[in-house]
């Protein structure tokens, strides 16, 4: 405490130099310390660090602190430069919540002193230092002369004499410039990042030459958040640009790109993939009003993300194996939804002719050791070589597959997967994993009414004001539909049902037999379920490809009906048979009401990097184009050299449309807004374009009311040979129907004639507005294998044919699904209504005044005291 102090004081002397009698660099100590090196030829006098001063560097992936030891960095933003006299306290605070790394956020004004005061306070509490460097002109802004002019002005001029000193090299990291670079690129294969990299490259090399061997933290673009900067062997490049070979890639984890684990997790695989440390240097907080990301899946993932491996050896064709988790405390699981994640790999896909399939169930085993499991699955039904979802809402006892007597779903203690050959050849094994076995809280539907037939019809009968009349009869226990010669539908409804009232979403499943001499001659089949009593109101509508004929086929329709409290049967187009159609096991179940919200967000993003992502021609026009995804954009490629009569507007036109947006999940046409951004390159070959040239996107409403552009671009707007990031917001006009899925969307290009053939590419398109608030899982039990006490309540709890179960408990590993990875928060304490929401503590010089994200970030699960290990430092001499 005497130190801080001390620092504190000659802080507060360094605002009045004059009457304390100069800088810090001038005390006996400096000598002591050799805190000005002999300057070098060529330096012109600028100091320099010693040559031989022990520096952080890295090995690969992994930072190594100044001793060679591999380092996670765990820590805290300090907002320093703001206000050095009271934010200096923050630091020793900072360690004190376990942190092993600050980053001092300093300003254009930030003295030599007042850089000083703050390094040697981080030395005495222990602590790595990212010294960084913020100010509106560099941050979120691609301006060469800002960042040249800070380092030049303040790195290698204003703080030199600071941070040449030999006792900070062993602890400092140097981060130029927050957030510099451009914006709104998000594209690993864009040439946008040009500059940006060879400015960077430049800076390394200038900061090499003033004898800096400390590690050079470069943040990305797009406000640190835009990771793409660094793919496709840029950061490589920066790296091979340093002769000290000693980059850390920063990131900054706020907004839609970062927003849950899974975008984290792509994000950090794809990073890894340069082989260069990266830090999450900034990140932002779940509840943030904008930008928000689930700050605290962030730090779990961070301490490296694990599963359960189960290597198993398959010795016959009637193996099976049951790997059970022991919960810590009997849980209930009624009105609960029960989920695991499991990994197959496809050689599970497959089966010889004549061999099974192995087939996979989730299973429990309540307090007495009764069983019960959740459904049979096959493994050709999971998705080969990647992580699919197995989950069952429990409602009662008739959501399992199968019981034993007495199985008491109040009382679960142990959750497992069981697996069984079923035929499968014991030749065919490969990776299988388990992880993420969770209870959660589940919206559970209402029962409204089920029938069985059992006992007859019941109250169902055919549509009174029909002639001819269906027939309505029970066989073998189901509800038989027959129709009259020459009358191609049949309709029957139940009667009125007590106490119910149809309101909002309802759903009904049933089990439906239509004869196989049907087949053929009602191929033009629909299919419903309706109500009446309360008016004519009908559910979706099904045809002729959703049921196998001749096989009873499992079917359910969904509907939002307001009042009514009966249900119909209509089938239509029927032909080629007299047969009775059989319904069984029909149940109405009245869903819980959504209470959504929503937030800025992405509705709809592509980088093409996977594919055309369901872009293809639309053949409105004749003149001859192909669509393909090459090297991460979309490329439309006309041939005016294969056209037609060019007097005729349609051999010179060509329209591209993305064929599968129904089935983009966010996409709403009712936000209040809509944004879009589209990055694109038309070939140098455009400049040769006819004047009438124009690239439109636009948008054909869901019932052909409105076709509406929404942007043209002419040759002038779109420079021919370069990428060209345009953004505009989409305005749909009056009458526009925003229900239902637009009929057409996509790139009408006019004007495509008198040039050679020449492709026009789009790099990314994205599309932003109202997206779904993500509710937050309410969580009962969790077994996620982040503790590796975890693998300890794993047991083999059956086996049969040729398995051990000694042998396949032995064999159980631990799999790294992704690496961990170095962080620290944003931010210790910053006052301003900007940052509400953000800070960690209420206080700079205390360590105990938390809010409720210091308690997350500190106390939390991955969080600082869980995670964070002190960096070591070599002995002084």
């Amino acid at each position: 405490m005497k130190k801080q102090i001390g620092y504190i004081a000659l802080l507060a002397c360094a605002f009045g130099l004059q009457a304390c009698g100069g800088s810090m660099l001038d005390t006996p100590d400096s000598e002591k310390h050799k805190l000005i090196p002999e300057p070098v030829q060529g330096d012109e006098g600028r100091p320099r660090p010693s040559e031989n001063a022990p520096v952080l560097s890295s090995d690969g992936s992994q930072l190594l602190d100044a001793t060679g030891e591999s380092v996670l960095l765990r820590g805290v933003n300090l907002q320093y430069g703001d206000n050095p006299l009271e934010r200096i306290n923050g630091i020793t605070s900072i360690q004190e919540v376990g942190s092993n790394v600050v980053r001092l956020q300093l300003r254009s004004d930030t003295t030599a002193d007042e850089l000083e005061a703050a390094l040697l306070t981080a030395v005495d509490a222990g602590l790595l230092a990212i010294v960084t460097y913020w100010e509106p002109e560099v941050a979120c802004a691609a301006d060469d002369e800002a960042l040249f002019g800070a380092v030049n002005d303040l790195w290698l001029s204003e703080w030199v004499p600071v941070l040449v000193q030999d006792r900070f090299q062993p602890h400092v990291m140097l981060n130029l410039a927050s957030k510099w670079g451009p914006t709104g690129i998000f594209n690993s294969y864009s040439q946008g990042y040009r500059i940006y990299i060879d400015n960077y490259k430049a800076v390394i090399r200038q900061m090499r030459r003033a004898g800096f061997r400390n590690p050079i933290v470069i943040d990305a673009p797009g406000c640190g958040q835009d990771y793409h900067a660094f793919l496709g062997n840029r950061g490589r490049e920066l790296l091979a640009a340093d002769d000290e070979e000693n980059i850390v890639l920063s990131v900054h984890a706020f907004g839609s790109r970062w927003r849950d684990r899974d975008d984290m997790a792509s994000a950090m695989e794809l990073l890894k993939g340069e082989r260069i440390p990266v830090v999450v240097s900034e990140f932002g907080d779940a509840n943030a009003e904008e930008d928000a990301i689930r700050h605290q899946d962030l730090m779990v993932l961070a301490a490296g993300d694990k599963a359960a491996q189960l290597p198993i050896d398959w010795q016959t064709p009637d193996d099976k194996a049951g790997y059970l988790a022991v919960l810590p405390e009997s849980v209930s699981v009624l009105g609960r939804e029960v989920s695991m994640e499991v990994y197959l790999d496809e050689d599970y896909m497959q089966a010889a002719e004549g061999e099974g399939v192995m087939g996979l169930q989730m299973y429990l085993r309540d307090s007495e050791g009764r069983y019960a499991n959740l459904g049979w699955n096959s493994a050709d039904s999971l998705q080969a070589n990647r992580w699919s979802s197995l989950k069952k809402v429990v409602q009662d006892d008739s959501s399992f597959g199968w019981a034993e007597d007495g199985f008491d779903a109040s009382s679960v203690i142990k959750i497992g997967l069981e697996l069984v050959a079923n035929g499968k050849n014991p030749e065919v094994n490969g990776e299988l994993r388990i992880d993420n076995i969770k209870v959660i809280e589940a919206s559970v539907p209402e029962l409204l009414r089920e029938w069985t037939f059992d006992d007859g019809v019941a109250d169902w009968a055919p549509a009174s004001w029909e002639d001819p009349q269906t027939g309505v009869s029970e066989v073998d226990g189901a509800l038989a539909l027959t129709r009259e010669a020459g009358d191609g539908e049949v309709l029957a409804l139940s009667g009125a049902m007590d106490g119910v009232s149809y309101s909002g979403q309802v759903e009904i499943t049933l089990d439906v037999l239509v004869p196989a001499a049907y087949g053929d001659a009602s191929q033009e089949l629909y299919f419903t379920v309706l109500s009446n009593t309360a008016g004519w109101q009908t559910a979706n509508y099904l045809g002729a490809g959703d049921v196998t004929f001749g096989e009873w086929t499992t079917l359910t329709f969904e509907a939002e009906w307001a009042g009514g409290s009966d249900l119909g049967i209509q089938m239509g187009n029927l032909n080629g048979s007299v047969e009775p159609i059989l319904f069984d096991n029909i149940t109405v179940l009245g869903l819980p009401e959504e209470q959504v919200a929503f937030e800025w967000g992405t509705q709809y993003q592509s980088d093409f990097t996977e594919g055309t992502d369901g872009w293809a021609v639309l053949g409105w026009h004749t003149l001859p184009v192909s669509v393909s995804a090459e090297d991460g954009a979309l490329v439309m490629s006309p041939r005016p050299s294969e056209a037609g009569d060019t007097s005729d507007d349609n051999n010179r036109t060509f329209a591209v449309q993305k064929n599968n947006l129904n089935e983009v999940e966010n996409f709403n046409l009712n936000s209040e807004s809509l944004e879009m951004t589209l990055t694109l390159q038309l070939d140098e070959a455009y400049a040769q374009a006819p004047e009438d040239f124009e690239f439109r996107v636009f948008i054909q409403d869901a019932n052909w009311s409105n076709h509406t552009n929404l942007a043209v671009w002419t040759i002038e707007d779109l420079t021919p040979g370069e990428w060209v990031t345009k953004e505009f917001v989409m305005e749909l006009p009056e009458g526009f129907e925003r229900n239902g899925t637009p009929q057409h969307f996509g790139f009408q290009v006019f004007g495509v004639s008198d040039m050679p053939d020449a492709p026009i590419k789009v790099g990314e398109m994205r599309i932003e507005g109202d997206i779904p608030l993500e509710v937050e899982e309410e969580v009962v039990q969790l077994i996620d294998f982040h503790y590796a006490e975890q693998f300890d309540w794993l047991e083999v709890d059956m086996v049969e044919g040729g398995l051990v179960a000694d042998d396949l408990l032995a064999d159980v590993a631990s799999f790294e699904r992704s690496a961990p990875f170095s962080w620290l928060a944003w931010t210790w304490i910053d006052n301003s209504e900007s940052a509400t929401g953000f800070d960690l503590s209420n206080s700079e010089e205390t360590s105990v005044d938390l809010t409720d994200r210091g308690e997350q970030v500190v106390h939390g699960k991955g969080g600082l005291m869980e995670t964070s290990i002190p960096a070591s430092f070599p002995e002084a001499e």
